[in-house]
């Protein structure tokens, strides 16, 4: 980890700056003119480089000019000491590279700076995963996702920090603000470390910033399938937001105890939780809500083979989340119209669905979604007799959800795998139906356990 202590050695009769890494680095630091100097060290704190505007809020200090900066920024690239990229969305990002920055980094420790600097540093990516949570609140989805995935490493940074000054209250900000975020993109492994880091400040934390991270806490569980979990951070979100009579708060929290309810195939409660979501959506004119709440009903009615009222809710709450521009919305419907039709073998009209729906999922980057709809896509293609098609789907889905750590949805892969391959190589399909059924077995699936075990009979018996 530390590359500058693994080049100490080199000719002895080469020049000073030749024998080292260090001495070259020593060389090219006593060239900046020290009035910059102080930049080159606070620029440590940044994890693969940021912005402009996060370097003025982070390293500029009280009374000191922007042009400053922006001299003192040439300066350092001039010296082959920090580069300027475009961050891929026609921003400049100023990045150092891994050796530098450990150099600048020990510079930085030196300075009797480091505190202060990391602790703005955090700050100031808090306030840009604040601001994220509000424009996606408003659906604008790719741009802060992108905006966030691109900062990842700050994030951590700065959740870091906040976690080394035992901040919890900053620790819950941050979950409340990054779940989303988290959610969609799948970081569901380090965002459980977050989360309990934040609520270990329990009661202490103000009841708005509980309220939020308890949420947000309770759809990361939900991702990870420990509903129970899940469930007790709904409860206490729910209780935190009704003392704080939040009524869109409640709307939302009850939609999070629907979904788990409707995952254990709770259908009564579940509706209710989503009857009572929706009345309140429509009472405050929260057409998200809404939408939201008709989509989760919809998929009741489709479980309870009602294909009819399915499709009804689901089209009403697809034709909802596109007046509104909620392109995640918009993916799940798609989806969920995509697994009616596939059950009514309308065959042209679920492929249809299902490949906009991917569309949308790879635009958002949201790869459990992929992930779901490559899996029906491949059930849909073993159905109309395209076994190879069929395969190479179920395949691609697989990958996804063991990237994301969904052992359901690896059960269902490996289980359409077997069933692809079924005729073609039995001996292998049994191989992929008994890993399906050890993936069911660490998701607690049921149905999927019974399927499993049904085929590894079926094929053991030919």
């Amino acid at each position: 980890t530390h590359r500058l202590a693994l080049l100490t050695g080199g000719p002895r009769d080469l020049p000073a700056r030749q024998q080292t890494l260090r001495s070259l680095l020593d060389w090219s630091y006593d060239l900046v003119d020290p009035a910059y100097q102080p930049l080159f060290a606070r620029l440590a704190v940044f994890v693969d480089g940021g912005t402009l505007v996060a370097i003025e809020a982070v390293c500029v200090v009280s009374g000191e000019a922007a042009i400053e900066l922006l001299d003192g920024l040439a300066a350092l690239v001039d010296a082959s000491l920090l580069q300027q990229v475009d961050d891929g969305s026609g921003e400049a990002r100023f990045v150092m590279l891994a050796t530098i920055r450990e150099y600048a980094g020990e510079l930085l420790e030196r300075s009797g700076e480091q505190t202060r600097v990391r602790q703005q540093h955090m700050r100031y990516y808090l306030s840009l995963a604040e601001a994220a949570a509000v424009a996606l609140q408003r659906m604008h989805h790719q741009q802060w996702l992108d905006r966030l995935e691109r900062d990842h490493d700050n994030l951590r940074a700065a959740l870091q920090c906040a976690a080394d000054h035992q901040e919890s209250e900053i620790l819950a900000r941050f979950v409340a603000a990054l779940w989303q975020f988290w959610h969609v993109h799948s970081h569901r492994r380090e965002a459980s470390r977050w989360v309990e880091a934040a609520l270990a400040g329990g009661e202490s934390l103000p009841l708005p910033i509980r309220a939020r991270a308890l949420y947000g806490a309770g759809w990361l569980a939900y991702d990870r399938r420990e509903y129970q979990q899940a469930a007790a951070y709904f409860e206490a979100s729910l209780a935190a937001s009704r003392a704080l009579n939040d009524r869109l708060g409640v709307s939302e929290v009850l939609r999070g105890l629907g979904e788990v309810a409707l995952s254990q195939a709770s259908y009564d409660r579940a509706r209710s939780l989503f009857e009572e979501s929706l009345a309140l959506s429509v009472t405050l004119g929260n057409s998200q809500g809404r939408a939201w709440s008709l989509h989760h009903l919809g998929r009741i009615a489709f479980e309870q083979g009602d294909y009819a009222q399915a499709t009804i809710m689901l089209d009403e709450s697809c034709a909802l989340f596109d007046a509104i521009g909620d392109k995640a919305g918009s993916a799940w419907s798609l989806h969920s119209l995509g697994r009616v039709a596939l059950d009514q073998t309308r065959y042209e009209q679920a492929d249809h669905w299902l490949s906009d729906s991917l569309v949308l999922f790879c635009a958002l980057g949201d790869k459990a979604g992929r992930a779901w709809s490559l899996l029906n896509l491949g059930r849909s293609a073993l159905e109309q007799g395209l076994p190879d098609q069929a395969l190479r789907l179920q395949r691609e889905s697989l990958d996804l959800f063991r990237e994301v750590g969904d052992h359901q949805g690896m059960g269902w892969s490996l289980h359409g795998m077997g069933r692809a391959t079924a005729q073609s190589d039995p001996q292998a399909a049994l191989v992929l139906f008994e890993e399906s059924l050890l993936a069911f077995r660490k998701a607690d699936d049921a149905l999927g356990i019974e399927q499993a075990l049904d085929q590894c009979r079926h094929v053991a018996a030919q």
